[in-house]
């Protein structure tokens, strides 16, 4: 009971603190007003990756969290609200994908619990990111997708699917791969 609670008053605790920060004006991290002149330069269909100049220089990031981000831009108006929202939405499909990926590994729901509390417990020593305008929280959901639809449905229909969500983690920070192909040896393995 005290992990479940626990637990419960860590996700509430994030969650909280997300909703209240996601409407404040300015930026709440380095590097958000930057990922906002991106999204802003794809929904006036401008280049991303274009000659360094006074007014823009891209980051080294692949364009998928763009593109997504901009999706939410384009209803909601540019600025940081549409870009932590999804940060925001995207934390909490982490959220889920640990509680599944766990009780389905252990067969326990109450682990599942206790792993996402876990994982909530880390936003203040991680610097707050999970709910920012950066693509960080957009990333690991796709990562934990592909993981999970990996391990969950062995058929070829599976793989593929786990191999489009790898490519789009990849598509959205290079960082993927480092993760992806140790899985990707991992099965090749396993399979012989």
């Amino acid at each position: 009971p005290v992990l479940v609670g626990l637990s419960a008053a860590f996700v509430l605790t994030y969650v909280f603190i997300a909703l209240y920060r996601m409407r404040y004006p300015f930026e709440l991290e380095w590097m958000e007003g930057g990922m906002v002149d991106h999204v802003r330069r794809v929904l006036e269909g401008k280049p991303i990756y274009a000659k360094p100049s006074i007014e823009f220089v891209s980051f080294l990031y692949p364009p998928l969290y763009y593109e997504a981000a901009a999706v939410f831009a384009g209803v909601l108006g540019p600025g940081f609200l549409p870009l932590r929202l999804l940060s925001f939405l995207s934390s909490i499909g982490v959220f889920a994908l640990l509680l599944v990926i766990v009780r389905r590994e252990t067969g326990s729901v109450f682990a599942g619990g206790v792993a996402v509390g876990l994982f909530a417990a880390t936003y203040d020593r991680v610097g707050g990111w999970f709910d920012i305008a950066r693509l960080d929280s957009f990333y690991l959901m796709l990562l934990l997708a592909g993981i999970f639809v990996l391990r969950s449905f062995r058929s070829a229909w599976g793989a593929a699917a786990a191999g489009l969500l790898f490519s789009a983690a990849f598509l959205t920070k290079q960082s993927a791969l480092v993760i992806v192909a140790p899985l990707l040896i991992y099965l090749v393995v396993a399979e012989l």
